[in-house]
């Protein structure tokens, strides 16, 4: 009875394109244009919960093992990244040192709020569907500043104590 060998070198050729083909896969195949394609393959195991994108920022709410994060992604040459990921805080703010400085951000869930302060310093706001608002400032300094949100009428709303 004849036995039906592999050769060692076509084992290690099939090894090999197996192996490189998912790092291809895995590393390569994601459409850094689509907001959603890299927001999928980044989230990992965690559950997306809310995702939006404008022009040159992209947030995601994302949950996993109870804990809810929100990431921000910044568009650059039309290519979407990662820029920071924390834990929300209260539901509504966190903050990620990056290679600018201190990135603060998060949500309010207030229709009529109108600005967001970082200290004495605004912050970008971003209408989103509903009564969702996204906001996020760079402080190139220091991280431990309050942070409220302004409403058109009506009183402030604290979102951090210093």
């Amino acid at each position: 009875m004849k036995k039906n060998k592999i050769p060692v070198w076509l084992a290690m050729l099939v090894t090999g394109a197996v192996y490189f083909g998912d790092w291809y896969v895995n590393r390569e195949v994601v459409d850094r244009t689509d907001f959603q394609e890299v927001v999928e393959y980044q989230s990992n195991k965690a559950e997306i919960i809310q995702m939006n994108a404008y022009d040159q920022y992209g947030f995601v709410i994302t949950e996993h093992n109870g804990t809810k994060n929100q990431s921000i992604f910044e568009r650059t040459n039309d290519h979407w990244n990662l820029k920071a990921t924390a834990e929300l805080k209260d539901g509504m703010w966190g903050i990620s040192n990056t290679e600018d400085g201190w990135l603060y951000f998060g949500m309010v869930y207030d229709s009529s709020v109108t600005k967001v302060f970082v200290g004495e310093e605004k912050a970008e706001l971003f209408n989103a569907a509903g009564p969702t608002k996204y906001w996020l400032y760079l402080e190139p300094n220091k991280y431990n500043y309050p942070i409220k949100a302004v409403r058109e009428i009506g009183k402030d709303i604290i979102i951090k104590d210093k």
